[in-house]
């Protein structure tokens, strides 16, 4: 239903009080520029989501699907699926550009959609710390010629929802939802943080997960940590930023690895001025993130931890505490390449993943 077919239908069991909004003009126009649906009281709304993109087969133009929400902002008036209050509609416009949209039960993640579902179980990717699901671009896409690839934007970056929570039980929970979603079991593939969140998601959700990759990461907790780069992308002056190569510029001063200036400024909104990150969040969790939450168990189906060869994240006496709860683990390595060992050989790398999830394992 329009805003302009709901400003005529009346009271709507009391979701609408004439008068308690100066609708008008902005209502009508705001509601035709976000495509919020009213719904009458009662009626159970659709599932929403944020932004997703559906990207077809190799070299065929990939086509863009965008559903919008209502998002709270407080005080009263028209009030939108499940009691949620659109009361100063500039600002929810405002929230929908600048990405704060607090998050909602029915939210779920963004996600990147490359190919059409076949006979071969769908693989879920899943990005590390500061990552995001376009970083995974050029594999998924590869990958995508004999399965459905599905690549995520996890909580706290890229296109999906901002959460002041961001332990692995929460990105484990994000998982499942995306999985529901498309099927009820994927196979699931997860780079560093991606790869702590996947682990968790199996031990918690076994049913969910079919075949399970962990790329350069361990269940363990480690000691470094990342604040540094937050630091980092925090200080650049957003006013002298016109292009990318201007924040570049700016990044090098404190990151002189091209590589991670590169990747970082991926998440790097120069239209709005912004990073794509919930900087401010992901500095207090991160003893979250270096860390490992003790879960148990165990995931029953076979699992591949793919490592650089000179990384130091995944280490020979970690494969004890490994095996315990991923028992049909399997280890290979990646010759030359350290921690972004899909960004530094990602032909190698997609090789790897292909033989796996399509290797007969005899169950």
């Amino acid at each position: 239903m329009s805003f302009a077919a709901f400003h005529r239908a009346g009271d709507h069991g009391g979701l609408y009080r004439a008068g308690k909004l100066r609708m008008a003009r902005d209502v009508t126009a705001l509601g035709q520029k976000l495509q919020i649906a009213a719904h009458p009281f009662r009626q159970t709304p659709p599932r929403l989501g944020r932004a997703t993109r559906q990207i077809s087969p190799p070299r065929t133009k990939p086509v863009r699907q965008k559903r919008f929400k209502p998002f709270d902002i407080g005080g009263q008036g028209c009030r939108v699926d499940h009691g949620i209050s659109l009361t100063d509609f500039h600002s929810a416009e405002k929230a929908l550009v600048t990405g704060n949209a607090p998050r909602y039960p029915f939210d779920m993640l963004n996600t990147v959609v490359h190919g059409t579902p076949t006979d071969k179980p769908p693989l879920l990717i899943v990005h590390g710390l500061y990552g995001s699901a376009r970083n995974w671009g050029v594999i998924a896409k590869r990958l995508s010629d004999e399965r459905q690839v599905i690549a995520v934007d996890q909580r706290n970056h890229g296109n999906s929802f901002r959460a002041d929570q961001h332990t692995y039980y929460d990105m484990a929970g994000d998982l499942a939802e995306v999985i529901d979603a498309h099927g009820g079991q994927m196979d699931v593939m997860g780079h560093s943080m991606g790869g702590k969140a996947a682990m968790v998601l199996a031990l918690t959700h076994p049913e969910k997960v079919g075949r399970l990759v962990v790329a350069d990461i361990a269940p363990v907790a480690y000691s470094h940590d990342q604040t540094q780069y937050i630091n980092a992308m925090k200080s650049i002056d957003m006013d002298k930023v016109a292009r990318r190569s201007d924040a570049v510029e700016q990044l090098a001063k404190l990151v002189p690895e091209k590589t991670l200036q590169s990747f970082f400024t991926q998440s790097l909104d120069v239209a709005n001025k912004r990073w794509l990150l919930n900087l401010d969040v992901l500095g207090a969790e991160m003893p979250n993130i270096i860390g490992w939450p003790g879960t148990t168990g165990e995931f029953p189906r076979p699992t591949l931890f793919l490592t650089g060869s000179e990384s130091d994240y995944v280490l020979p006496e970690h494969r004890t505490h490994i095996r315990e709860l991923f028992p049909r683990a399997r280890f290979a390595k990646i010759p030359g390449t350290g921690h972004w060992l899909h960004a530094e050989k990602p032909r190698e790398f997609e090789a790897s993943v292909r033989t796996f999830l399509n290797y007969d394992f005899g169950d």
